[in-house]
């Protein structure tokens, strides 16, 4: 996969705590669509690690979209390879990334009419198409995987994506 080499040229040494606190997602706070997407050799895994991060994601009042999400979360996982201490451990690198600057701009030329704003509505409106900018990127190990890990590993990420991404559009 394109994304393994360079996943796996990031050092892998963070490690997230136990216990994070569950996100409530409130009835008067808007649904922020975004999106995300879990990218494993192992489909099991990876259908686990996919199911733990969407059922976060609602708990925690976002709207998941694969059209035009203002945020994105991708999630890489890879189980160590000749690794002398822990052959049995996996390395997760996760990425942020967001359209905010671009809907921000696109928002302040909605009531303008001349022909160079019409241009650049045209040139966010392919930027929307694309993934959008990388804001956050990160690693973390897991030791042992199991449905416990999986789900605490998910939720501690989940919750961080969440947290900027709320600051960023509310």
């Amino acid at each position: 996969m394109k994304y393994k080499s360079m996943f796996n040229s990031l050092i892998f040494s963070v490690i997230f705590l136990v216990g994070t606190l569950a996100l409530p997602a409130g009835a008067s706070e808007p649904k922020i669509q975004v999106s995300y997407q879990v990218v494993c050799e192992d489909p099991q895994l990876e259908k686990q690690f996919s199911a733990a991060i969407k059922k976060r994601l609602g708990l925690a009042g976002m709207e998941i979209t694969e059209r035009l999400p203002k945020a994105k979360f991708l999630i890489y996982v890879s189980q160590d390879v000749n690794d002398s201490v822990n052959p049995n451990g996996y390395s997760i690198a996760v990425a942020h990334l967001t359209n905010y600057a671009t809907y921000f701009v696109a928002s302040k030329l909605i009531e303008s009419k001349s022909a160079e704003a019409e241009a650049v509505r045209q040139a966010l409106m392919d930027m929307l198409r694309e993934e959008g900018f990388m804001t956050h990127i990160n690693v973390a190990h897991i030791d042992k995987m199991n449905e416990k890990n999986i789900v605490l590993v998910a939720n501690a990420l989940v919750d961080k994506f969440v947290e900027k991404t709320r600051k960023n559009w509310e």
